[in-house]
């Protein structure tokens, strides 16, 4: 006894492609997903890091409230990825002045092309061969209003620290 296939048993070729086709297509959504999830992760973990960087940063200042100096991205230390930023001004009310300090994070040679050409965001001194990442020039920044006692800043110390920084090369 001979049997013969009737038409709609299995599938045709054409169903096959499609279907392949269709998951081929949400395989590389969900794939492009995962990528901007991690992308997100690691943008969180460096505003959380940043964060705590600048939050310490504070504090170290409140601790020592007679050497407030202003720096303009300067490492937390000297293997950090991170540098930060201190401003401070006095305000219009007697006896208390606005500190602001921000971080950054500094993208290493090999985390970022080198540029081909003298670039004038690359660094020299203790960021040598570091350039700030622009994308996200700032990525924290804090700022205290703060009472300060006698031998704190006040604007003539302000301008003489501006001074001095202006004329360092």
């Amino acid at each position: 006894m001979i049997r013969t296939r009737s038409p709609a048993q299995g599938f045709s070729l054409l169903e096959v492609i499609i279907a392949t086709a269709i998951l081929s297509a949400s395989t590389v959504l969900l794939l492009s997903l995962f990528s901007a999830g991690d992308r997100h992760g690691r943008s969180a973990e460096d505003r959380v890091m940043a964060q705590m960087l600048c939050q310490s940063k504070v504090e170290e200042l409140l601790a020592h409230p007679s050497g407030w100096e202003i720096a303009t991205e300067e490492p937390f230390s000297d293997d950090s990825e991170w540098a930060f930023s201190v401003d401070w001004e006095p305000t219009d009310v007697d006896g208390l002045v606005r500190l602001r300090v921000s971080a950054s994070k500094i993208e290493t040679p090999s985390a970022a092309p080198a540029p081909r050409d003298a670039d004038p965001r690359e660094h020299a001194g203790p960021f040598a061969g570091r350039r700030v990442n622009e994308r996200n020039r700032t990525l924290f920044e804090i700022v205290r209003w703060t009472r300060y006692a006698s031998g704190t800043p006040t604007t003539s110390t302000r301008e003489s620290s501006t001074r001095s920084d202006a004329a360092s090369p």
